[in-house]
């Protein structure tokens, strides 16, 4: 197996992560290689410094990124990995995590904290998966249409993190990070408890000087940076190491609006700590703590100040109940919760072929063998609307849709720049309703009626659940692709016969149609992925993108159990994992010169 890792770029707070996933990397048996983003930016950072001052030449950002990374593309062309593993999306040029997917390789972030949030939020959807440090973030990846996202927290490098024997960093209390937020709350609050009772505390880190309680701990702060080793030092000697939490919130900005994310996540300290054989008071805020300790067991937690002076003074005096849940909380922590453990994680499930790439191989099979952008979204009909809007060409101004319905998706389309929208509705009733919001409305059978635009008349036009009611859907969308300009796409929304519950139903003998749905008894044709792209190109198109759109009632873990359970039978395609997850496809297509056809094309004769 063959990685790459491309560091953060980051000069700071980062830097730890990128060296414990760069040392893990190394020892992993993998075969390996670092790009070190970082040094290359800091290059062209000083070199374009050079230029602006020496001949008042102005950069970008967005420059400076993309010759940073222009490196990148020649080592996995030269090394051809498997995986190239990310850690600071924010950086990374778009075209670049293309090009390299473009190469064969699996593009993968890990998002270790919230550095650049926004902006890796904004470019999230290219990557083949996405992990994340806070669970809470999933859905926030998901709806930014990200192919496949999963909940993966920070970890502990035992290299650095491990039990150190007994020195002069012993305490009785010990406090390690920021004052940022309830942590500051939380000091304050039991600083008399402290100085009253005597306990011997340390409190390290920056901004501590100002606590309220500052005067009265004065003696207790060191106000500086911890460099990990001395952290390490002070977990592993201190009696109680407190953990509790900084700022809660995470504020990201979400479709044009800020969106407070609450943290529900462990901290890195917490596997820190544990790796280090100390013993912790972790505040219970976080829901998923429980899935990496367990409390009363290798940890406890405090939900209150007083609670937290109780238990510091029952710890204190109960010394071999402490250590031995420090004990097993280390042994945990080494076998569960190291970076190797996540590493493995990620390469299991990346390179494990249930993911976007195998939706692009797919389409490549039908599709000239070239491979093409896959995303997936949740369903409701406003976000469909909101992914037809962003799919529309932004240099569409005149846009025709076929099933337009009462006209409701005009309002977005108007408001990203189309100019003229015309519509075809078959019901006549939904149609008047859609008169006033329209340029025009046509109304009939898309079969059958005569459309009275000229050739190259529209920049987009959009196919919403209407090619699986036609009988010849090719036909169509041949016929229609000549008012479509030469630079033009389509845009069609398509039902997916492959969706995991039509199967199970169909396993158990069960096809019955609906009056909604995959199955709605009024479509005359159905539709897998791969039969999708075969109509278009026998159109004259080819597919450019593909959105598998779900709607709640299948998750990747539930696909893989039902592929894993017909297995044996050895008849499924390797990409039906990711397509039997999805109830419908958005699909992306433009002309094919003739010339590129390659012979396959629909030649329409009258007689």
């Amino acid at each position: 197996m063959k990685v790459v890792f491309v560091n953060s770029g980051l000069d700071s707070a980062d830097k730890p992560f990128d060296r414990y996933i760069d040392l893990t990397l190394r020892d992993m048996g993998v075969d390996y290689r670092l790009f070190d983003f970082a040094a290359h930016i800091k290059f062209f950072d000083d070199a374009f410094n050079h230029a602006k001052t020496a001949y008042d030449i102005d950069y970008s950002s967005n420059q400076l990124y993309r010759h940073s990374a222009a490196p990148l593309l020649q080592l996995v062309s030269d090394f051809e990995p498997d995986l190239v593993l990310a850690t600071q999306g924010c950086f990374l040029p778009p075209m670049t995590v293309r090009s390299m997917q473009k190469m064969g390789a699996v593009v993968v972030l890990w998002v270790l904290d919230d550095n650049g949030a926004d902006e890796t939020l904004k470019y999230s959807y290219v990557y083949d998966y996405v992990f994340t440090f806070e669970s809470n973030l999933v859905e926030i990846y998901l709806d930014a249409g990200c192919a496949n996202v999963a909940y993966l927290p920070q970890a502990a490098f035992p290299g650095v993190f491990k039990k150190q024997p007994a020195s002069h960093f012993e305490f009785d209390v010990c406090v390690i990070g920021s004052a940022d937020g309830g942590s500051a709350e939380v000091i304050d609050a039991i600083a008399g408890f402290l100085i009253d009772g005597d306990v011997r505390t340390r409190i390290l880190g920056e901004r501590w000087d100002a606590l309220k309680s500052a005067h009265m701990l004065n003696k207790s702060i060191s106000n500086r940076a911890i460099y990990a080793a001395d952290r390490a030092r002070y977990y592993s000697n201190a009696k109680i190491n407190l953990n509790p939490r900084g700022n809660r919130d995470l504020t990201l900005r979400v479709n044009g609006q800020e969106c407070d994310i609450v943290r529900s996540s462990p901290e890195h300290k917490t596997f820190e700590i544990a790796a280090s054989g100390g013993f912790q008071l972790i505040e219970s805020v976080s829901p998923n703590l429980e899935r990496y300790f367990e409390v009363g067991r290798e940890v406890d937690i405090f939900t209150s100040p007083v609670e937290l002076a109780d238990k510091i003074a029952y710890y204190l005096e109960h010394s071999d109940e402490r250590e031995e849940m420090a004990r097993l909380a280390r042994e945990r922590c080494l076998k569960e919760h190291t970076y190797v453990k996540r590493l493995e994680f990620i390469l299991e499930h990346a390179l494990h072929r249930d993911s976007g790439m195998l939706i692009r191989d797919a389409v490549a099979s039908v599709n000239n063998d070239k491979a093409h952008t896959y995303e997936k979204n949740r369903f409701n009909s406003r976000r469909d609307d909101e992914i037809i809007a962003r799919t529309v060409p932004v240099e569409a101004k005149r846009v025709l849709e076929i099933g337009c319905g009462e006209g409701l998706l005009s309002d977005i389309l108007r408001s990203k720049g189309v100019k003229e929208i015309f519509g075809v509705e078959e019901n006549e009733v939904v149609a008047n309703k859609a008169i006033d919001r329209l340029d025009k409305v046509i109304i009939g059978n898309i079969e059958e009626v005569e459309l009275p635009f000229r050739s190259n008349f529209f920049d987009c036009i959009i196919y919403r659940g209407v090619l699986e009611n036609l009988r010849e859907p090719w036909r169509a969308l041949s016929k229609q692709g000549n008012f479509l300009t030469a630079s033009g796409r389509i845009i069609a929304s398509i039902p997916n016969t492959l969706f995991l519950p039509v199967i199970k139903d169909f396993l158990k003998g069960c096809w019955r149609y609906s009056g909604s749905g995959t199955l709605d008894g009024t479509h005359p044709k159905s539709f897998t992925l791969r039969e999708i792209v075969y109509i278009f190109k026998l159109a004259g198109f080819e597919i450019e993108a593909v959105e598998g759109i779900t709607n709640g009632r299948v998750d990747s873990d539930e696909a893989s159990a039902f592929m894993k359970s017909i297995k044996p039978l050895n008849v499924a395609a390797e990409s039906l994992t990711a397509e039997i997850q999805y109830s419908h496809y958005m699909m992306v297509a433009k002309k094919v010169r003739a010339d590129d056809r390659g012979g396959v094309g629909l030649c329409l004769v009258k007689s």
